[in-house]
Formats: C-alpha cells, sequence, structure tokens
C-alpha cells in the first residue's frame, strides 16, 4: 500500500502558468481557496472550452480537492502518525478528538478518493494540445488536512514531513516552478489510473478482519480492538491472509483494465517528452533536458522502462502468461503458465493459498499456448535505474 501514498505524494507535484502570466489556477492553490478555484475555473472553461491550460488547471484543483478529502476523513478518524503505510504516510494533524472508525469507514475513504481521481483523470483526458503548458509554483500551495477553516498547511512543510528534516528546495528554484507540459498530462493520467487500480485490487478482498486486528496501531479509535497477546494476533493474521474472501470480484478486472491504461499512458508520455526541444523547469526530462528533481534520465532508461512496460501490459492483455517456472515455488510443478487475464477478470470466490500449494492453480487460469512474460526485461529496469535508485526512479516514472 506504499504506492497509494507515494503515488498521491508525486501526484501533488504535478501541477501548473502560461508563458509570460500566472495561470488562473495559481492564485486558489497558494491561497488555499480549492471550492472556489475550481468554479471558477468551470466558469472559464465555459467561455472558452478550447483552452487546454485552463482544463489542466482545473485537473489540478481536483487533484487537490481529492487529497485534501482523504485527509481529512484521516483527520476525522484520528490517523495515527508514523504508521500511516496504507496511505503512503500522508502527514495528517493529531486529533484531539477522532471518531471511530470502522472497517466500513475505511473503506469509503479509499472509495472517495478513487472517485476523486476518477475525476481528474477524466478531466485530463480532454486535453488535445501538443502545445500546452501549466507552469507552477509548488511551493506556495496550500493545503488543507483537517477541514478547519485556519487549517491550511504550506506544501513545502508537508514535502518536510515526508522527506524528512533535511529537505530543501534547490537554491536556485526556490519558488520550485515546474513548467508541466502535455508530456505531464499523460504522466498525471497514468498516475490516476495506478492509484485507482491499487484501490480497486484493495477493495476487491475482505479484509475487516485483518483491519479489526491492526486498526489500533493506525487509527485513534477503532470500533473493534484486538485484546489478545502479540503471538495470538500474529497467528489469527497469517490464518486471514491464508484464505482471502473476495468480496468484490469486478474490481480485480477494473484493476487490469487500470493497468493496460497506465501501460499506453506511459508510451505517450515518453512519446511527447522525447520530442520536446525546450529546457524549462521540466517534471520528466528528456536526456537533452534538466529535470526540477536534478535526477539525470537517458535513452537507455526510457527505452528499459517501456520494455518492461510493454511486457506488463501483455501478461494484462492475455497475451502472455506467468512463467511457469515462477508458479512452481507457490504450487505443484506445471507445464502451463498463469493467464493472468483470464485470472482477474473471473477470480474464484476466494484466494486460499493451502489448496494452491496442495492441488495447484485451478485449471481455468493456466494456459500452455501463451508464450511467458519475459521477467528480465522487468529486472533489468532496476540494474539500468542503478539499483539504490530504482525504487525513486519507478515512483518518478510510475
Amino acid at each position: 500500500m506504499r504506492t497509494i501514498l507515494l503515488g498521491i505524494t508525486l501526484l501533488l507535484l504535478e501541477s501548473s502558468f502560461a508563458f509570460g502570466a500566472e495561470p488562473l489556477v495559481e492564485q486558489y492553490l497558494h491561497s488555499g481557496r480549492v471550492a472556489r478555484g475550481e468554479q471558477a475555473m468551470e466558469a472559464a472553461l465555459a467561455a472558452d472550452p478550447v483552452d487546454d491550460q485552463l482544463r489542466f488547471g482545473l485537473a489540478v484543483l481536483q487533484l487537490v480537492k481529492g487529497v485534501e478529502r482523504l485527509g481529512q476523513g484521516l483527520y476525522q478518524y484520528g490517523c495515527v502518525a508514523g504508521a500511516n503505510d496504507i496511505f503512503l504516510r500522508i502527514p495528517i494533524p493529531q486529533n484531539p478528538d477522532p471518531s471511530t472508525i470502522t472497517y466500513a469507514d475505511l473503506r469509503r475513504l479509499l472509495d472517495g478518493f478513487h472517485s476523486d481521481l476518477a475525476t481528474v483523470e477524466s478531466t485530463l483526458a480532454i486535453i488535445r494540445r501538443k502545445e500546452v503548458t501549466l507552469p507552477l509554483r509548488l511551493a506556495d500551495i496550500r493545503l488543507n488536512m483537517t477541514g478547519q477553516a485556519d487549517a491550511n498547511e504550506n506544501f513545502v512543510d508537508v514535502l518536510k514531513k515526508l522527506m524528512g528534516p533535511n529537505f530543501r528546495l534547490p537554491a536556485d528554484n526556490p519558488d520550485f516552478l515546474v513548467c508541466f507540459d502535455r508530456g505531464d498530462v499523460a504522466w498525471l493520467r497514468a498516475y490516476c489510473h495506478l492509484l485507482m487500480g491499487m484501490i480497486d485490487l484493495t477493495l476487491a478482498v475482505d479484509l475487516e478482519q485483518s483491519f479489526n486486528l491492526s486498526a489500533e496501531g493506525q487509527f485513534a479509535k477503532p470500533k473493534h480492538i484486538f485484546r489478545g497477546e502479540p503471538q495470538e494476533r500474529s497467528k489469527k493474521e497469517h490464518e486471514i491472509w491464508l484464505k482471502m474472501k473476495i468480496l468484490e470480484p469486478a474490481r480485480w478486472g477494473h484493476f487490469r483494465r487500470h493497468m493496460l491504461k497506465v501501460c499506453e499512458l506511459n508510451r505517450e508520455t515518453w512519446s511527447f517528452i522525447r520530442e520536446e526541444t525546450d529546457n524549462d523547469h521540466e517534471w520528466l526530462p528528456n536526456p537533452k533536458q534538466t529535470g526540477v528533481l536534478r535526477m539525470p534520465v537517458t535513452d537507455e532508461m526510457i527505452d528499459g522502462w517501456l520494455e518492461m512496460m510493454t511486457e506488463f501490459e501483455s501478461l494484462y492483455d492475455g497475451k502472455k502468461a506467468f512463467p511457469k517456472e515462477i508458479i512452481q515455488f507457490i504450487s505443484p510443478p506445471t507445464k502451463r503458465g498463469l493467464n493472468f487475464k483470464a485470472f482477474l477478470d473471473n477470480p474464484p470466490d476466494e484466494i486460499d493459498w493451502k489448496r494452491v500449494r496442495d492441488e495447484g492453480i485451478r485449471e481455468q487460469y493456466l494456459d500452455e499456448s501463451l508464450p511467458p512474460v519475459d521477467i528480465m526485461k522487468i529486472v533489468r529496469v532496476f540494474s539500468i535505474f542503478q539499483n539504490t535508485l530504482a525504487v525513486g526512479y519507478a515512483a518518478w516514472f510510475n
């Protein structure tokens, strides 16, 4: 679940300016007037529906609104600082009077964020102009993570909480100006699909018992608190994960389709970015540009990343199978690979890992006709990204 949180952090960095003038969206982001800004951007778009910079700005406001809604929900339920794996360590202020939380409340929070991401993605999907740009000074964005009128927090302070006290903005870019462009539109769409997919993957499974066992470490007032010994808790958690009930099976099919869009939009992202000839405060740079994060990008990195996306796409699209050589680590040996598309589109009622280990994967999910996905093309990315930086690059590239 750290993927969801890290994704939220990177999404907040993705945002808006027209050449020579501040974009309309910036005044609302810097003042924290997100709701009023959304109304203003929608009115401006109604008057000029072909202005893609306005549309990009509206998507940024919708994104901030969604992150704030999630943050305010976590604040309402007294999310415990330092135990926020589910939400990527979003820094939530301590609530002195939190509400009681249940598993249903948690699902509602995640579902709401999923809906907000879908709104952002649908707004971005309309953007067509190759020349669209949205420069934005990120340092002064204000976020309201509590819902209280006077609770706006500077985005830089949020970043410091996320990245650590030693985090510093670049000395030559104190406003943290980023000039987003058409490639970044595709990047942000891909990230929306990635996070929606991760939420679908999570909410498809009934994790209520697991939540009730561990909620007290994440929230101040869970309705159900486990009273047993730590060893008993660990034993129960192990038993739960050995047999997981699929609560909403359609969500795994949604997850698969979101992942296909991630692959498609990654190709679109790098197609646009590789065509760029400017060098102006880039979020994702091509090899001839310098990015604001000062992380170099090479053609070898891009090519390796897109090769990996092609393999994932083949896996999710049912054109390649998960290799039988890897399947044998969790089930009896087989001559057939796992058809991931068949599995995700029509999952069983429950995932029984003991059954898989003893009897093997169900026949309906195995396919001898499909070639195996090339695992080495996936693994190779980590060596291209210099191993220790691989996770950071992967989160950045998405």
